[in-house]
């Protein structure tokens, strides 16, 4: 019984992994919350681009030069990247328990460029080094949680053992 449980957990986590990608790449090429977001967004980069103006950013941490010209939406903006993958990177833990963690932070790196790719070649957003740095840095961080959290659950088996 309890190997059921634990492989329709694993099920679950696997389901709710491949949900949270698939909403995450519908907000970020601006689907959700309003579809309407993604023909107004669509519409502005392509005049954009027909006037030459194509917007992306290939400098590391340039972004971090203006975050003081919209404080704090910037600062938000930047935890609220890297949460994503954190939130991400635990999901893909919990549903692939025996992935190693540097295939794990291999695999969100790519999904993390894809996004950025993906957005700017349907003409919804901008190709930012920075949020694909960001992504990055949630992922490396769910991964750090996650190896602390394991340390201190064994610390605590270790622990309750010997009170035994």
């Amino acid at each position: 019984m309890k190997q059921f449980n634990e492989k329709m957990k694993r099920i679950l986590f696997k389901i709710l992994f491949y949900l949270y990608i698939t909403l995450l790449i519908l907000f970020y090429i601006k689907l959700l919350p309003e579809p309407a977001n993604f023909i107004s967004t669509r519409y502005v980069m392509l005049l954009r681009r027909e006037s030459g103006w194509w917007e992306y950013n290939l400098t590391p941490f340039n972004f971090y030069k203006h975050i003081s010209e919209n404080y704090p939406k910037s600062l938000y903006l930047i935890i609220g990247h890297i949460f994503t993958f954190m939130a991400l990177g635990i999901l893909f833990f919990l549903a692939y328990r025996n992935f190693p963690a540097i295939k794990r932070i291999i695999i969100l790196t790519i999904l993390a460029i894809f996004i950025e790719v993906i957005q700017f070649v349907f003409a919804v957003g901008v190709f930012d080094i920075d949020t694909i740095i960001q992504h990055c840095l949630g992922a490396t961080l769910s991964i750090l949680l996650i190896y602390i959290i394991k340390k201190y659950i064994e610390k605590l088996k270790i622990k309750k053992d010997v009170c035994n």
